[in-house]
């Protein structure tokens, strides 16, 4: 086998999906220290055709099968939705401040809130490639809510939606099986004005 050199964050991204337990150095006198995994938001830099790292986000991998999904909170603040695997609790997180394009190490996140919703499906990635990849919404304008469009154990659209410790399922009738919806994230890059003359 050929040994070739590779661009040293190319290294690092095969290694950073490579987990930990799976790591064996032969190296009896030294200890290699393996950081606690984390969970990264990455951005491509076009120019230099290279991989960075924006930001942790605020989870750690407890367990197998937690599910996270990234959207928007207030137009120009991220949010992050953790669903864990075991219990089903849903905890959110927003950014502190709002997002810009060199923030890195200054995006400090603070957890928005708790959410029990009883019968709740998992919101796993194996739900995802039937087509079931949900969307939500959070505010906080009266009192904390969480609104989340998924579908049931029984595949039909349904909207979740929990706000001061009571919760309520609402079924959509109209909607079938399979159907399309987007979750949208903002872009760093600027988009100029038109000037107008």
């Amino acid at each position: 086998m050929a040994l070739v050199n590779l661009p040293w964050e190319l290294v690092e991204e095969i290694i950073s999906r490579i987990p930990p337990e799976c790591l064996y150095i032969n190296a009896p006198y030294e200890e290699w220290p393996i950081k606690e995994p984390e969970y990264l938001i990455r951005k491509f830099d076009f120019s230099k055709e290279i991989l960075k790292d924006f930001c942790i986000l605020p989870c750690k991998k407890n367990h197998e099968g937690d599910t996270h999904y990234l959207s928007v909170f207030r137009g120009n603040r991220f949010s992050m939705l953790e669903q864990c695997n075991r219990t089903s609790e849903i905890e959110i997180w927003v950014t502190e401040k709002k997002i810009k394009n060199g923030d890195k190490e200054d995006v400090v996140w603070m957890k928005f809130m708790s959410v029990s919703i009883p019968d709740i499906p998992r919101l796993t990635l194996s739900n995802q490639s039937l087509g079931r990849c949900p969307s939500y919404f959070i505010d906080d304008r009266y009192e904390k809510s969480f609104v989340l469009c998924f579908t049931d154990e029984t595949r039909h659209g349904c909207i979740y939606i929990a706000k001061g410790g009571l919760s309520r399922k609402v079924k959509i009738d109209d909607v079938g099986d399979g159907y399309s919806h987007c979750i949208y994230v903002p872009s760093f890059i600027p988009i100029p004005r038109e000037s107008s003359k």
